[in-house]
């Protein structure tokens, strides 16, 4: 272990270092250039993530935001995140999905953990990226109400 990292963040960098994870990179990469496939590996992830619910506990709202930015990134609507974050965040979605990765999810319990890592890693460091689109949701929210309590003609 490096001095000052903490087991999660040294299992962590392993992870990253795995060919499972660079293709996960690859992959989002390609993704981006697609709404469809986004929209689809978001599916995807809502469902794993539904499913793991108890691994993933505690990472509630942070993950839903992370499925909106993707969304609101995909349709144009919030560009406001360096592609690089956003490119970091599909990937751990990707690697979320695919069953073949460090630990193939198909080791009972284990096999999520390696998952559950990442994805943690992942919203810690763009945690300060997540609470920008909050913030920006939060004025959209706003900015609808308002428009729609004006009424026509006010």
């Amino acid at each position: 272990m490096v001095p000052g990292q903490s087991a999660s963040t040294t299992k962590t960098t392993l992870i990253k270092r795995t060919p499972a994870y660079r293709q996960s990179l690859a992959r989002a990469v390609g993704l981006l250039k697609h709404p469809d496939r986004l929209e689809r590996l978001l599916a995807g992830a809502s469902q794993k993530a539904e499913q793991h619910r108890t691994l993933l506990a505690g990472m509630g709202e942070s993950l839903n935001a992370s499925f909106r930015l993707v969304r609101a990134y995909s349709a144009g609507d919030y560009r406001e995140i360096p592609w690089r974050q956003m490119v970091l965040l599909i990937a751990s979605l990707v690697y979320l999905i695919v069953p073949t990765d460090l630990v193939p999810d198909i080791v009972i319990a284990a096999g999520y953990i390696d998952d559950a890592m990442l994805l943690t890693w992942t919203l810690k460091t763009l945690s300060g990226e997540l609470r920008r689109f909050r913030h920006w949701e939060e004025g959209q929210t706003t900015a609808t109400t308002e428009s729609t309590s004006a009424g026509p003609g006010s």
